[in-house]
């Protein structure tokens, strides 16, 4: 299918809120966002039973750093997010059924209220007048495609929607494809047909909105086919570096051109990505701008600082800075994702009192009980699919002498204490220092999630212990429960 390629010229704080026709704010400098009973858009059960987390936020946006920023529902009747900008336009991504992501640009200045139709968001802006689309543009392109899912979300989480017989996925997905591409040329169409004259829509907003179609298709066309050709100048704009969907193109470019060790080829499967060889073929790609460059590879640090060990973190972080001169996004990413370059041979463990404690010192804590550990993420399914049947066990147990603790592996702390919240998980911790042996070989946790089950005296009993939901583990507890 051919893309149309458009000529493109673009330019936190949470609290109980005031009721809905009294004005936050009138300061110039923000953007003033109000949730009316903000549900939990950020984790969706599809019809095959499938679940997804999508980290655990429901309002994402780029701040004027260049950095993502993440908002989380609360159970307050009203939240205010207040975010401080110089833009005229600022871009604000909702979740929306845990795979979806709903667009909204506002002006420097706005007040805004979103309120919901179920897990439907829909926003009024209460300081000046707007027109008909300008705020739900995306809503009404959903409501074309029947409110089901845009077929190119179908296709980069395809597991999600299989409702077809294994040996039809490769149709399935073909088929996807195809209807994915037919969808975004039928919203570029419609952006058309929407007509220069903003009568219905602004026309920096619609000029924002055919942007991001074409990165759309652009994204589609670097999935599907692990390949992307462009020319110098065409694609890399430092002006959208302020806009989900180019640093989202970013992304992919990171993930399916420069970390696959098959770069030079296009006919073989994508392969796990590897940052570190994506650092050094980035750095030195003459196709970006500086700060393109420079947010990329800050992008990659941060992927290398997830994925690999404490060497290669050291080097391309050093690496980094001579690169950029820029210490202080280090200085920030070591602490957001926890990162501890201490060579102890201890698990090092934070609460939620922010005091460190080492796992040898927690198990003497609950020393004389059996010992339950769940290894988890915020961003595991599996994981989380589990905690139903933790709290059932934990309530049958509970005055019999066994500690449920939970781990998480999470490089967001912010995420981790967010996510203990949800689903009310006590005796909660992140692990510091997740790359240390003590972990990855000691107790050979290479995969989430991942359960141990300790003796009375500090002891392991198991070091793969049964699911939460399984009856093996219940006679694994009654065969070495004290009387």
């Amino acid at each position: 299918m051919k893309l149309n390629l458009l000529a493109i010229v673009v330019l936190c704080i949470a609290c109980d809120s005031k009721p809905l026709n009294e004005p936050v704010s009138d300061n110039t400098n923000s953007v003033v966002l109000i949730f009316e009973k903000m549900p939990d858009n950020s984790r969706y059960k599809f019809a095959n039973g499938i679940s997804m987390n999508n980290g655990g936020f429901e309002i994402e946006y780029i701040d004027d750093n260049y950095n993502p920023q993440f908002f989380t529902a609360s159970k307050r009747s009203f939240d205010t997010l207040v975010i401080p900008t110089t833009r005229k336009i600022l871009e604000i991504r909702h979740a929306y059924r845990g795979a979806d992501m709903l667009s909204f640009y506002f002006q420097q200045g706005d007040t805004v209220f979103f309120q919901y139709n179920g897990l439907k968001p829909t926003a009024s802006v209460s300081n000046r007048v707007i027109r008909k689309f300008d705020t739900r543009f995306e809503l009404m392109f959903r409501e074309t495609l029947s409110d089901e899912f845009p077929a190119i979300i179908k296709y980069r989480v395809p597991f999600a929607f299989y409702k077809v017989k294994k040996d039809n996925q490769s149709e399935y997905l073909n088929s996807l494809r195809e209807q994915a591409f037919a969808e975004l040329e039928r919203q570029r169409m419609l952006l058309d047909s929407l007509g220069e004259n903003g009568i219905e829509l602004s026309p920096p907003i619609r000029k924002l909105y055919a942007a991001q179609n074409y990165f759309d298709s652009l994204q589609l066309v670097l999935v599907s086919k692990g390949k992307l050709e462009f020319q110098r100048g065409r694609i890399f704009n430092d002006s959208l570096l302020f806009y989900g969907f180019y640093q989202d193109l970013l992304n992919d470019l990171i993930r399916h051109r420069y970390a696959r060790s098959d770069f030079e080829t296009t006919n073989k499967e994508q392969l796990s990505p590897d940052y570190n060889i994506a650092f050094d073929r980035v750095k030195s790609d003459t196709l970006f701008t500086k700060q393109t460059r420079d947010i990329m590879l800050r992008k990659i640090i941060e992927e290398i600082m997830q994925t690999s060990d404490i060497q290669s973190i050291k080097k391309y972080t050093n690496e980094y800075i001579k690169i950029t001169t820029d210490s202080s996004t280090i200085v920030y990413l070591n602490e957001k994702n926890q990162i501890n370059y201490s060579t102890e041979n201890q698990l090092n463990l934070i609460g939620f009192d922010s005091q460190s404690i080492t796992l040898d010192s927690l198990l003497q804590v609950h020393r004389g009980k059996l010992i339950y550990i769940d290894f988890w993420a915020s961003w595991c399914g599996p994981c989380i699919a589990q905690f139903p049947n933790s709290r059932t066990l934990k309530e049958k147990y509970k005055g019999k002498g066994i500690a449920f603790l939970y781990l998480s592996i999470d490089s967001d702390s912010t995420k981790w204490k967010n996510a203990s919240e949800k689903y009310q998980l006590e005796n909660s911790f992140m692990v510091k220092n997740r790359f240390s042996p003590v972990l990855t070989t000691n107790l050979k946790v290479v995969s989430i999630p991942r359960y141990l089950l300790f003796g009375h005296s500090g002891e392991v009993i198991h070091s793969n212990a049964p699911r939460p939901g399984d009856q093996a583990l219940v006679d694994l507890i009654e065969s070495n429960l004290r009387p």
